[in-house]
């Protein structure tokens, strides 16, 4: 295959643990043809009473934790089918993993295979990318972005400029009231959107795990100017 795919990757976890519970990714190129959807509860969690309880007192709220607790969504998979699954597109596809702050993303999974398998979750083969990064350098750093989220309200705790997913694709998409559901697939499909934008751009893409300091440094001055 000649053609570049990218696996856009979401996960959800228990905070405290930070052990995955949700799984999704969607095989997309660069043109937004997708050619895989995929999405699984960790039997290992969801089949655990603890982590159950855990889920339920830590989600965002009790719609979300319904959500999760009833399971009709979507299948419940032992931990290493998911991995195999994982493995056996990229023998098929060579994508590229492409995550909104990748760090915690292949973190959590390679953390969770290495305690379950003794193995990460990707081997070394697998190229990362993070979509964070890529939208701070061809979306966020601008005037424009910083207007957008003054006038909706995507402000931090902090009173900085949110340069979530949630408000990217809110500007990308010129939907002030877009709220993300903080599910694996779910995010994974606005995510596959604000990736798509961004190769639109057309623009240099930063790849590399996000830098703290670059991200203070264009909320804070883009701010400034803005203002």
């Amino acid at each position: 295959m000649n053609r570049k795919f990218y696996m856009v990757l979401d996960t959800e976890t228990v905070a405290d643990a930070r052990i995955p519970y949700d799984i999704a990714w969607i095989i997309v190129d660069r043109e937004d043809n997708v050619y895989e959807r995929f999405n699984a509860l960790t039997a290992e969690v969801l089949q655990n009473e603890t982590m159950r309880y855990l889920i339920e007192k830590d989600s965002f709220s009790k719609r979300k934790a319904s959500f999760y607790l009833d399971n009709s969504h979507t299948d419940i998979l032992h931990f290493e089918t998911i991995k195999e699954e994982a493995r056996l597109m990229y023998e098929h596809y060579h994508y590229v993993v492409v995550a909104y702050n990748a760090a915690f993303d292949i973190k959590v999974l390679n953390d969770y295979a290495n305690i379950l398998t003794g193995e990460q979750f990707f081997s070394e083969s697998v190229e990362v990318w993070d979509l964070w990064n890529m939208a701070l350098n061809t979306v966020c750093d601008s005037r424009n972005y910083v207007r957008w989220c003054i006038d909706a309200g995507f402000i931090t705790e902090k009173g900085n400029i949110s340069c979530s997913a949630e408000a990217v694709y809110s500007y990308l998409f010129a939907d002030p009231n877009f709220v993300e559901e903080h599910t694996a697939l779910a995010d994974c499909e606005i995510e596959a959107m604000i990736l798509w934008k961004v190769f639109n751009r057309k623009q240099k893409l930063e790849t590399n795990y996000c830098s703290p300091v670059f991200r203070q440094r264009v909320w804070k001055e883009r701010l400034k100017a803005s203002m």
